[in-house]
Order: C-alpha cells, then structure tokens, then sequence
C-alpha cells in the first residue's frame, strides 16, 4: 500500500503543478504524461502467472486460462481442465457451495465415445455460450458445441472447418499474439443489428486471432476451410496495432499500448461472405420486412449494411493493463434484451488508492466504472505508455501496401462482342481494407471517381495467404457512384453511365452497382468470372450493371474492367490461375 501512496502523492504533485500553471487534463503534454507514466511503472505490480494460481472462487475475465459460459466456470490449470458449476446465473441450476472438479473426473477432453482426443497439455480454453474451443500444446483445436447442458453430455472433437464443421482439424495461428472464440448464437443473442439499425439473425461461431505484430486480425469458423486466410481490417486500413483482442458474439474489442480502444461487430456472415445472403453499403438502404426480434428470419432476403468500420471507445482515465473482455449480460439480467448491443466490456486496472479491479461499461454507455476485486492479483501487462488524456489511436502506427492499376473497362453486347472501351485507373486498392478509388477518363486530363467497396467472400480451398499465393482471391462487393458523378450534366459523363452501368437520368437513384460472386458460376475453364479476382498485379472486376436485381444470383455481366496485368481468356493456367472458382468441377469430380 505504502508503494501505491508514494505513486499517488507523485502523480497528485504533478498534475497540481500542471493545473497552477493553467492547464488542463488534456493540456498536461508529454512531460507531464511521461512523468506519470515513469511512476506508475515502478509500483505498478508483475503480473502473475494463471497456473500457479488457485482456481478462483468468481471469473471476471474471460482469458484462456478462466473462463466461463451461462452454466460453467472453466479453467485450464498444468494442462488439465476444471469445470464447475455456477451458482450466478440464472440460465444455471445455482447449484450452492459448486464446487471445482476436473471435468470427466481426469481433466481430459473426450469425444462422444469418451476416448481422449489429446495426450498432449492443454494450454488454453475460450468459451462462449453453448461452443468451446480448447488447444493442446501442439497447437492442435478441440471443439465443443455442448457447453450448455448436463456435464456427462459434454463432448469435444478434433474435426473443424469446411465442410460443415467436418474438416480435418485446425491449428492456432504461428505467432498468436492474442484468441479468443465467440459464439454469436442465433438460441442467446437472437439477431444483430446492422449499421443502418435493422435486425438479422445470427449463428456464427468465430475464432479470433491477433497476429505477432499486433497488426493483422484473422478469424476462422467451424464452416470455413481450415486455415487463417480471411482477415478483418483493424482501424486505419489496416495500420492500426494491438496489445490485445477479445470477443463475444462476434462483437471484437481491441486495445493499443496507450489505451485506445475500439469496437465492430463482423464475422463471416456478418462481413459479406456468405453467398446466400444480401449485402450493401448503402447507408440508406431499407428493404427489411420487420423490425420484430421473433419474425426475424424474414429479413433473409433483405440487404444487409457491411459493417462501416470501427467505434472508438472511451478511454479510461487510470493504470489498465493489456487484459481485456467482452462478455453477455445475464440472460435474465434486467436491462438486457437481444440484440447486438448488448455486451459488457471489462478492462482489468487500479484506481486512484491502489485497489486492483476491472473498469466495465456496456456498450451502449458513454463512462467506465471501476469495481475492486478483493485479493486480486493482475494477470495482464501494464500498459504504462497509458496515455489517459489523449486520442492516441492514430500513433505508432504501422505499414501496409496498397496498390495502384493502370486499366480500362471494356462493354461487349450478348453476343460477346465487343463494343467499346475507357480508359480506367485503380488507386488504394488495399486487399482487406476498403475502399478503392477507381477513376474513369472523360476527356483530356479529366476523371470522375468512383469508389470500389469490397469484402472477403466464400472459399473452398484452404489458403493461408489467398491472393498472394499466386492465384487470385475472390472478393465481392458494390461499386459506388458518388452523387456529383451521378447528377453530373456534362455530356462524356452521362454517356459513360449510361454506356457502362446503364444509368440514365431517370435511374439516379441506382448509386451502388453490386460486384457479387458466385462460385458456381465461376469457371476458368469456360472463362467465366464473377465478382472481383485480385493479386498483386491483376485486379478484374465484373460489375453487375444489369438492373435486373436477383436475390441469390449475380446477373452476367457485359462489363469488365481490368487492371494491372491484362487477363488472358479462358483457360489461362498462368501466375494467375484461379483457385476459387471451378466448383462446378469439383463437383462434377465427386
């Protein structure tokens, strides 16, 4: 206590010397912040190591060594695995005085026969709802989704991805620097709500990883192909660092080493990938059917808003640490209800008298409140270049390639033939993030822009780096008309949308061209593509300019627009080749 005292009265002496001056929080600048910063990290306490502790009487984070659902506690101590009951939550039986036990009575993992899945050690455990993934210090997944229920009736496999959670297993990304599973279970959460507010059914079951540098954020799910090619874009095209990430219900919180913190909502589904859905971004976009939790499943076929980015959070004004959570409200809990917005976020810490706890807000508030957890010892990293006063989200940031295409758009009719060409250019393409500018040439000098929106798209094949293992990668997305372009009167302007995206003035409204994909409909062999196939030097991109809208289909597309190196026809076998596409032979192989 007497080591928190001096850090107090220091850190009380600097800012009264601040404030003499006139200054304000904000006003403090790096001296004063650094002086802070210096003290606290000589008394803040080494965090301690989760196996030599005692299995805890409450979880407050949800870590890979504790863990917890609506029914269980969970913890991974020296390799094994404890399951006890929880006696705080309704969704329980609130079983009195629970005690810890090791689950099957050997702290193994078993299959549905009760044979070991592992000799190995377990070394972490996340949890969320009814689905759970535990890795073996081979790195090797073990995969539940029969947390919620009788113990005797928990079982585990080693099968994950493509095809339909049968793959042939996964491995936790080289290099992880931080996971977590989250469950965005259609039984608990019911629906999310999109960016334009409407809801949809969810039932994605994530794994999130953060890569070595902090800078890359993969995800896999039981229904992906086993490996950690998809990508979300972290804040900053990319740019953005992180000490940490975790989730619950595809909801994804990260942190950088001063403090900053930010928020999304994307998965799999939720991102664009899934073909049997619609998307858009369009912010103005309103097709759904209803706005009743219970009829939700009406909105299939409605448009779903990509989401646009990340939400910065508050920063919080005291010592955290690199250990964060994301967590539901009780089911039952008053105050809570479906719905993507309700989530609680916990930030381990110390307040102002040197008591350690968790700052918690829930989403939808604006402040953190701090809670002391009596006897805590902290098991995250001090984050002691903490910057409490300052938006320092944009600092330290860090590098990514982005590309720039010289290209045309050329128009065929039915026939195939071809009917006239534009000079083309694409700028910023930047393979996770969006967007991209394309610009089209009017006239000596002169351009419109328009802006290329994409997201990653379903695959078969596993791929650990699609696009940049040379063959394309699909994408999909809209191409968006911006409403200069769109109103513009000047003659070449209106001759191209009409020419090219078969916009007249009485369509002005038809401001995002769909650039959707299809696999089925892919064929290198035919020479048929959809949606947007890019690499490093090549970038094709089949916009639907049809304005025949099918629900699941993309319409074939009498534009193309190449960039980079010039696609060479059918049955090109080249650097290029396609990798994603061919469904129709495989299955045709089977």
């Amino acid at each position: 206590m007497q080591r928190y005292l001096s850090c107090l009265v220091v850190c009380a002496f600097v800012c009264f010397i601040a404030l003499s001056f006139g200054c304000s929080k904000s006003d403090l600048g790096s001296a004063g912040v650094d002086a802070i910063q210096e003290t606290q990290s000589d008394t803040l306490p080494e965090p301690v190591n989760p196996d030599d502790q005692p299995l805890p009487d409450e979880i407050y984070f949800k870590t890979t060594h504790d863990t917890f659902n609506e029914m269980y506690y969970f913890a991974v101590r020296n390799g094994l695995v404890y399951i006890r009951e929880r006696s705080d939550s309704n969704m329980s039986r609130q079983v009195k005085n629970a005690k810890w036990e090791l689950i099957y009575g050997d702290g193994k993992l078993k299959d549905s026969k009760g044979k070991n899945l592992t000799n190995k050690k377990i070394v972490g455990l996340t949890v969320d709802y009814g689905d759970g993934v535990a890795v073996d210090e081979d790195s090797n997944f073990i995969h539940s989704i029969t947390l919620i229920g009788e113990k005797d009736k928990i079982v585990w496999q080693r099968n994950w991805g493509w095809p339909f959670d049968q793959g042939a297993g996964m491995k936790l990304m080289e290099g992880t620097r931080s996971w977590t599973y989250a469950s965005d279970s259609l039984e608990r959460n019911k629906v999310y709500r999109d960016d334009n507010g409407h809801i949809f059914q969810c039932m994605v079951s994530p794994v999130y990883a953060l890569s070595d540098d902090g800078q890359r954020i993969h995800f896999c799910d039981p229904w992906t192909p086993s490996d950690w090619g998809y990508q979300l874009p972290s804040p900053y095209r990319g740019k953005f660092i992180s000490e940490s990430l975790a989730a619950a219900g595809s909801l994804v919180l990260i942190i950088n080493k001063y403090g900053d913190m930010f928020t999304m909502l994307n998965d799999f589904d939720i991102g664009g990938g899934n073909p049997g859905f619609r998307y858009t971004y369009d912010d103005d976009k309103s097709d759904v059917l209803t706005d009743n939790v219970d009829m939700a499943i009406l909105n299939v076929v409605s448009h779903r808003r990509i989401p646009d980015g990340w939400t910065k959070q508050p920063k919080i004004d005291g010592a955290i640490t690199d250990l964060i959570s994301v967590q539901f409200p009780d089911p039952w809990d008053k105050g809570s209800a479906p719905g993507s917005e309700e989530r609680i976020l916990r930030v381990e810490g110390m307040d102002d008298e040197g008591n350690l706890g968790y700052y918690e807000k829930r989403m939808t508030e604006d402040s953190w409140k701090f809670h002391i957890i009596p006897g805590w010892k902290n098991q995250g990293k001090w984050l002691t270049e903490n910057n409490p006063f300052e938006d320092c989200s944009e600092k330290n940031l860090g590098e990514v390639t982005e590309y720039n295409f010289n290209g045309k758009i050329e128009r065929h009719n039915i026939f195939g033939m071809h009917t006239g060409t534009v000079e083309a250019k694409l700028e910023d393409f930047n393979f996770i993030a969006e967007p991209a500018i394309i610009k089209i040439k009017t006239g000596s000098n002169q351009w419109i822009e328009l802006k290329l929106h994409h997201h990653f798209f379903l695959r078969t094949q596993i791929r650990e780096n699609p696009g940049f293992d040379g063959h394309y990668v699909t994408l999909a997305g809209q191409i968006e008309i911006p409403a200069e372009v769109m109103n513009s009167n000047d003659d070449v302007v209106r001759d191209i949308l009409k020419d090219f995206f078969q916009i007249s003035k009485k369509q002005n409204k038809r401001r995002f061209i769909d650039v959707r994909a299809w696999p089925p409909f892919n064929s290198e062999k035919y020479g048929i593509v959809t949606g947007i196939q890019a690499q490093p030097d090549s970038i094709i991109i089949r916009p639907e300019i049809s304005t025949v809208d099918l629900p699941l289909f993309p319409v074939p597309s009498l534009v193309v627009m190449t960039f980079g190196k010039e696609y060479k026809g059918p049955n090109y076998s080249g650097d290029g080749a396609f990798k994603d596409l061919d469904l129709l032979e495989l299955f045709k192989s089977r």
